[in-house]
């Protein structure tokens, strides 16, 4: 997966389990949960001399003779968070960087057409990436090295964070030029990777899908179910990937359907999925599906909802997650950016709340809230024991010792009234004692996503749905749209001032995917209008003649424009979303323009798409789906 010399770290089960129980918090949650958490206001502590992106630290950096290295992130991120303890708190480490580089913080929400830029400038160059972002650049933002998470030491078997330093420091200093160079080649190549080097086809080849059931073989997990031996996420661009392969393509449809079903079964059956509050976690921290990083993400219920209403007659489980998302990311403007985190400490505090701890239960918890017939349905449901049921060697520091986490025995819930009788006490009891930890930031990416899942499941069931997704579109369109300029802004904290930036073609994607869902739930042209007024703002500013759109605005006073909107990040690549717009539009609307539009991206797909498919899973999704 690396092409790289320095790899980022993948944790060990054993390892992130331990990060996740024993990481360092920093700040009451009772006050997180009235105000935002700022990746670069917590920065401040650290003793590297962290600058912030915008117009004075640009002019900085095009005076000086330093690299810059950027550290992108969120603060609720458990990895972030160990990278900070570890290594920016470090004095040695804080020394080399204060004296060698020109250190930038940026927090992924304030500023998602930079993170947006190196997820695309990262996978563009096959690196593999995830919070937090650590890159080295040069002043003209080429990337030179860099990757995720790096970790203290070498001990794991690839470079630590200082060692990683001591090597950029010293091509820097011996071949700064042959640096600077090569830096620039890596993104003309990234640059020409679209476009000129591709040959138009007019149509998506589809008969190379065994060549794509080969290559998602080739990062699956034979034994346990996923495509990653290790920790793994609820990848539903993947599974939905394999729901075309089998569908249409019937020499591959077998091993499609295996790798599918063996993976939907543990994600549907595992403690991943949440049987209480409904929806699913982030990821496991093991290659069992075992244990989950106890976070939330509002993104993956969008992509639940969108998966299941695609390939699955699964009704009631649409309307869980939804009701998941409103229950669970609602706040009083908007939804929850990203991240939810819970935990039952009785004053829980960033130090000392153990997160996950409302997630996991004693027996005798189950024994006081129950009645004697629905203890009955619960054994018989969940793989639940008084002596508990997580083994010791996937807790290594004790934490879970005697406590259950919550998976199936069989295949699917037994539901009966007296098993839902059960489960809501458990809600019931979760709610009482644990407190809500979370970053208080609407964005427009992760609400649009909220406007199209919650359309679609108030198209299946429940006008409440639909009337939630109908404020929350208003609510967007009113706070971050520009009539004047048709532009979507979104305000950024620079030194401590805000200061509004354009945001990236993914988020106008987005928005433009929850007018369309709208409109056709129920028939309100003015959705429509604000769709096209979209569309044509991607098509204005962010297009080039291949129909393909940049991760940014061409007129963005710092970002290059070389890289292509269609790296993933979180499975969704704004061009693949584009791609499913424009077919809305030619059904919805008609229209030359927009039917020529299309035709003209789908001829300059890359052949980068088709040879490296664990990248483009979401792509072709949208390729293949007729």
């Amino acid at each position: 997966m690396k092409t790289s010399n320095s790899k980022s770290f993948i944790p060990t089960r054993l390892q992130l389990v331990a990060v996740l129980i024993l990481s360092g918090f920093c700040a009451n949650a009772s006050a997180i949960a009235k105000q935002t958490i700022s990746y670069t206001h917590t920065r401040a502590k650290d003793a590297i001399h962290w600058m912030v992106w915008n117009e004075n630290t640009m002019e900085t950096i095009s005076n000086g003779e330093r690299p810059m290295l950027f550290s992108i992130s969120h603060e609720l991120n458990d990895l972030t968070r160990s990278m900070a303890a570890e290594s920016f708190h470090n004095e040695e480490v804080a020394k080399m960087i204060n004296e060698h580089f020109y250190p930038v913080v940026v927090d992924s929400h304030e500023n998602p057409i930079l993170t947006g830029y190196f997820h695309s400038v990262l996978q563009g160059t096959k690196q593999i990436t995830g919070f937090p972002l650590t890159v080295f650049t040069t002043k003209d933002l080429h990337w030179i090295d860099g990757g995720g998470y790096f970790p203290p030491s070498d001990d794991w078997g690839g470079q630590g964070f200082p060692n990683l330093l001591k090597g950029v420091i010293e091509k820097w200093e011996t071949t700064r030029e042959q640096t600077i160079q090569k830096a620039a080649n890596k993104q003309d190549s990234l640059g020409s990777l679209l476009g000129s080097s591709s040959k138009p086809s007019g149509s998506f080849d589809a008969s190379r899908m065994g060549e794509y059931v080969s290559n998602l073989e080739g990062v699956y997990d034979m034994e346990f179910g996923g495509f990653i031996v290790g920790p793994k996420s609820p990848d539903f661009a993947k599974l939905g990937l394999l729901e075309e392969i089998t569908d249409n393509a019937a020499e591959e449809a077998e091993r499609a359907q295996s790798m599918k079903s063996a993976t939907l079964q543990a994600i549907l059956t595992s403690s991943i999925h949440d049987f209480v509050g409904g929806g699913f976690f982030a990821s496991s921290t093991d290659d069992l599906w075992l244990i989950p990083q106890f976070i939330k993400s509002v993104t993956d219920q969008c992509k639940a909802i969108q998966y299941f209403t695609d390939y699955s007659e699964n009704e009631d489980l649409i309307l869980e997650v939804a009701q998941c998302i409103v229950n669970d990311f609602k706040m009083d403007s908007g939804f929850y950016s990203d991240h939810i985190l819970l935990t039952s400490d009785s004053d829980p505090t960033f130090e000392s709340g153990i997160k996950g701890d409302a997630y996991i239960w004693k027996f005798e918890t189950f024994s006081n809230l129950f009645s004697d017939s629905e203890l009955a349905a619960f054994i018989d449901n969940f793989d639940v024991s008084e002596e508990g049921n997580i083994p010791a060697d996937q807790d290594p520091e004790g934490g879970f010792a005697g406590k259950n986490l919550l998976r199936l025995k069989h295949s699917s819930l037994k539901q009966t009234p007296t098993l839902l009788s059960a489960l809501n006490k458990l809600a019931e009891y979760r709610k009482k004692n644990s407190t809500v930890l979370s970053e208080q930031t609407m964005d427009v990416a992760s609400n649009a996503r909220v406007v199209t899942a919650l359309t679609i499941a108030g198209k299946k069931k429940g006008d409440l749905f639909i009337e939630e997704a109908e404020a929350l579109v208003k609510l967007i369109w009113g706070t971050f749209y520009d009539e004047n300029s048709n532009r979507l802004m979104t305000p950024s904290i620079l030194d401590d001032q805000k200061v509004d930036s354009e945001c990236s073609s993914l988020e106008y994607a987005l928005l433009e995917q929850g007018f369309l869902s709208l409109y056709e739930a129920t028939g309100n042209t003015d959705y429509l209008s604000n769709a096209k007024l979209l569309q044509d703002a991607i098509d204005t500013r962010f297009t080039d003649d291949t129909g393909l759109c940049f991760v940014s605005p061409k007129d963005h006073p710092f970002i290059p424009l070389s890289t292509y909107a269609i790296w993933e990040e979180d499975d969704v690549s704004a061009v693949a979303v584009c791609i499913q717009n424009l077919r809305k539009l030619v059904a919805l609307d008609g229209g030359d323009q927009y039917e020529g539009n299309l035709s003209n991206v789908l001829s300059h797909i890359p052949e980068a798409v088709e040879q490296a498919p664990e990248h483009f899973s979401f792509t072709l999704t949208v390729l293949s789906a007729e």
